[in-house]
């Protein structure tokens, strides 16, 4: 009997937990209208975000919502841009929601995606449902109807949508007894809302937000949700996609309730980044051990050898004069289109059209000097045959006319104390002036500047003696020499 009491008291305990032992998450998959594609933040006024806070207000702290929608995605696997081939996916997929929210549709409805596909809609949506429950077999779902197309947009068809899309949206709810969320019968006269026909507003993200979170608290399905388990929640290597030998990865990874972890059998932090460097493909798997299970993500990394399929050479100067000298770099990418910069060559440089010189071949440059005008192709080659060729122009020197100018005017001649020189100028220039002896000796230099209005140079020279002297000018590049005379 006491043993029934305690187990009594255990249970009602166990109810009376506050909210903020489940730490229920949210995980929302959708297109354009789940991301907020329109409105001015995103990522704070979109209606899962919207959702998001309504839920803090209520439960505090313990509801966590991710969004991974991705924008233009269909729900049909064969459609122009599934859902399915997107990173966002897998990592929506690896977080393993305890509510998975679901809004797709729209974009299925397009000619091109609903014509040839649309009787796959149905077994699509099942498997997407039933990949999530598999990833987390406790998981609750929330199925929406997409909400009205106000016009044919992008090729979206609110027809499709309502006599096609949303019954069978109805019968997956039905089928997985999940939480359906109607978004077309409480919006069918909010055009307004919609200001490009397709997405909601600020507002219009309101009051979807409203609809789903009243759906929601009245259906109780935070409460409903079996949470305590443990999970592996991300799995993020960095850089994405093959791998080149003898480069490095960083796997980064987050766990949910793990008491252990462990990657590929050694024990690691139950939160954190691991540096690997695989010479072959390697199957890696991240294993997280709690309480009440234990769960893993297995991650394969693909490492290829790089062999050099591309050349690009690239000049200090694509136009330039002859006698120039220019510097020719090449760079090499391997057949992953990435760079090979740790990597060099042994190249054969030829000019296979135009005159001139390569020298200074070392380090994947070499130096170019060209002999004469025209269109020059440098060849560069690697020994296994792949080669380039770089296309230069080669400019014909332009020779620049120097307008002659007037020649200056000394006066008086002979002179007594001052020398006034009158020099000719459309626009302010430079002119030097410098007084020698008949010996060649300089008694004064000066620069000066005249203008078109101001042209008239005064000269002092009486500390000089009386007798014949020699004035040189040189403006705009022209030398003038005057003899004159000094009498006292």
């Amino acid at each position: 009997m006491k043993k029934l009491i305690f187990l009594l008291l255990a249970a009602w305990f166990s109810c009376q937990l506050p909210i903020s032992a489940q730490q229920v998450r949210f995980g929302f998959i959708g297109n354009s209208i789940t991301i907020g594609t329109g409105l001015s933040s995103p990522t704070t006024e979109c209606y899962p975000a919207q959702i998001g806070l309504m839920l803090a207000q209520k439960y505090g702290d313990t509801c966590e919502v991710r969004n991974f929608a991705v924008s233009g995605r269909t729900l049909l696997r064969k459609g122009d841009y599934p859902i399915w081939n997107e990173p966002d996916f897998q990592r929506a997929l690896n977080y393993a929601p305890d509510i998975l929210f679901v809004l797709l549709g729209t974009n299925d409805s397009k000619p091109q995606n609903w014509e040839p596909y649309g009787n796959e809609f149905l077994t699509n949506y099942r498997a997407m449902l039933d990949t999530f429950r598999w990833r987390n077999p406790h998981v609750k779902f929330i199925v929406c109807l997409p909400p009205p197309a106000f016009g044919i947009v992008w090729g979206i068809r609110d027809s499709v949508i309502k006599n096609y899309i949303i019954p069978l949206v109805d019968s997956v709810a039905k089928m997985y007894d999940a939480l359906l969320v109607d978004f077309y019968t409480p919006l069918i006269d909010s055009a307004a809302m919609f200001p490009d026909k397709i997405h909601p507003n600020a507002h219009g993200a309101k009051v979807m937000a409203r609809i789903a979170f009243d759906k929601i608290v009245a259906s109780d399905i935070i409460h409903q949700v079996d949470t305590g388990y443990t999970f592996v929640t991300s799995c993020e290597p960095k850089p994405m996609g093959d791998l080149r030998r003898g480069d490095t990865l960083t796997l980064t990874y987050t766990t949910l309730r793990a008491t252990k972890v462990y990657l590929n059998g050694e024990e690691v932090p139950v939160n954190g980044s691991v540096k690997l460097a695989p010479l072959t493909d390697t199957r890696y798997v991240i294993k997280a051990v709690g309480p009440r299970n234990d769960d893993s993500i297995v991650f394969v990394q693909k490492v290829y050898i790089p062999v050099l399929t591309r050349i690009l050479a690239v000049a200090t100067k694509t136009s330039f004069f002859p006698g120039d000298t220019i510097i020719i770099y090449a760079r090499y990418f391997d057949q992953k289109k990435v760079r090979m910069n740790d990597t060099t060559f042994n190249l054969t440089w030829t000019i296979r059209q135009g005159k001139g010189r390569l020298f200074g071949s070392a380090n994947n440059q070499i130096s170019l000097v060209a002999d004469s005008a025209g269109e020059m192709i440098v060849n560069c080659q690697a020994e296994n045959g792949v080669s380039y060729d770089l296309k230069l122009l080669v400019r014909t020197p332009v020779a620049v006319s120097v307008p002659s100018i007037k020649e200056p005017e000394l006066y008086p001649n002979p002179v007594a104390d001052y020398l006034f020189i009158r020099a000719n100028a459309a626009q302010s220039q430079s002119v030097l002036i410098a007084i020698y002896s008949i010996d060649g000796k300089m008694k004064l230099y000066s620069n000066r500047t005249i203008s078109g209005s101001d042209n008239i140079i005064k000269l002092n020279l009486s500390q000089l003696p009386a007798g014949v002297y020699l004035c040189k000018i040189v403006q705009n590049s022209q030398s003038f020499v005057h003899k004159f005379y000094i009498s006292r």
